[in-house]
């Protein structure tokens, strides 16, 4: 307490702060004493409880780059969906974004892996084939250069090599690129000169477009192939984390063509993110972050580059409020009922703790 007065001088002073004092009586056999539980937190030595749930991932590769000179469109990555990958909490899982296939000189995509308790890989897009070469395989294959020979098409698209994983299950998205053609001497009426078209890149829901062996006015270069929606397990678009392709990814390139417009005009891109082909100029590249490939260039020009693959996670809410992710360019958004969807653009961890 504080001291008392001393004669008729100042008043005395405060008195002290209180404190409890618990003892422990007695506890049931097998219980740990509140010392030892104590002790054990402080040193991190307190057992931890986990808990599993089921998660929904998605995962793309890089996209092949778009081929030189009437060159085939990029192939997109390969994709894997596992609706109901088993985890639990108190692991961290690396992640590998696979990179985008340049346009000049072209290049495949690189693999996307998820290395939980079982791997899931994608498959790298392979690269549109430059003028009288196919395509290369990849996760979705490349599509061919215009053909070698005049009025055939034997130059073939590059094969998909995407394959499911199990035992998860998680079922593989790829399609192979379409081949390309070549007539020399077209009349002017439809466009003049040679008609040199490649074909399109195959996209992780469709195969590329084959080149048209009709000159006519309106036949164009070979198209992509369609990207996968993926909005029937990750929720209508739009989405924060979806982008500008509103949850359709892995669209193939289109293939590149000459003569141009008028008559003629590079193939469409493959929805999903990949690069249209070009009739004047390089390809174009394709959407960031959507595994896609990229357009086919036009006569001596290089094609568009592909792009880089992404991971998508829906976490339960059972799950949610032990995640995190890392770097910070990645991304953990809220969705309805208390669950999130994780989003991976460049490599790093998912952090369960």
């Amino acid at each position: 307490g504080g001291g008392g007065r001393s004669g008729t001088g100042g008043g005395g002073g405060n008195g002290g702060s209180g404190v409890i004092i618990t003892k422990e009586l007695n506890k049931a056999s097998g219980v740990w004493s509140m010392q030892s539980q104590f002790s054990a937190k402080s040193q991190g030595t307190w057992p931890k409880f986990f808990v599993s749930f089921n998660a929904a991932i998605f995962t793309v590769a890089g996209g092949g780059g778009g081929g030189f000179g009437d060159g085939g469109g990029g192939g997109a990555g390969g994709a894997l969906l596992a609706p109901a990958y088993p985890l639990t909490t108190g692991q961290t899982i690396s992640i590998t974004v696979g990179g985008a296939g340049a346009g000049s000189p072209a290049g495949d995509g690189g693999n996307t892996t998820f290395c939980g308790p079982i791997t899931m890989t994608s498959n790298g897009g392979g690269q549109g084939g430059a003028n009288n070469n196919p395509g290369t395989p990849g996760g979705s294959g490349g599509g061919a250069g215009h053909a070698s020979s005049n009025n055939t098409s034997n130059t073939s698209g590059g094969t998909a090599t995407q394959s499911p994983v199990g035992p998860i299950p998680a079922t593989g998205y790829g399609n192979a690129g379409g081949t390309g053609f070549l007539k020399l001497g077209i009349p002017s009426p439809h466009g003049g000169g040679n008609y040199a078209i490649g074909g399109g890149g195959g996209g992780a829901g469709g195969a590329g477009g084959n080149a048209p062996t009709c000159s006519a006015p309106g036949n164009n270069g070979g198209a992509g192939g369609n990207g996968l929606d993926v909005t029937p397990t990750f929720g209508s678009a739009p989405q924060p984390f979806y982008g500008p392709t509103n949850g359709l990814y892995a669209g193939g390139g289109g293939g590149g063509i000459q003569p141009g417009p008028p008559a003629h005009a590079g193939g469409p891109a493959g929805p999903g993110g990949g690069g249209a082909g070009a009739h004047t100029g390089t390809g174009c590249n394709a959407v960031a972050s959507t595994g896609s490939g990229g357009g086919g260039g036009y006569a001596s020009q290089s094609g568009g580059n592909g792009s880089d693959g992404i991971v998508l996670i829906k976490l339960p809410s059972a799950a949610t409020p032990f995640a995190s992710v890392s770097p910070g360019t990645n991304t953990l958004t809220p969705t309805p009922g208390c669950t999130s969807v994780a989003k991976f653009t460049v490599s790093g961890n998912l952090i369960l703790a």
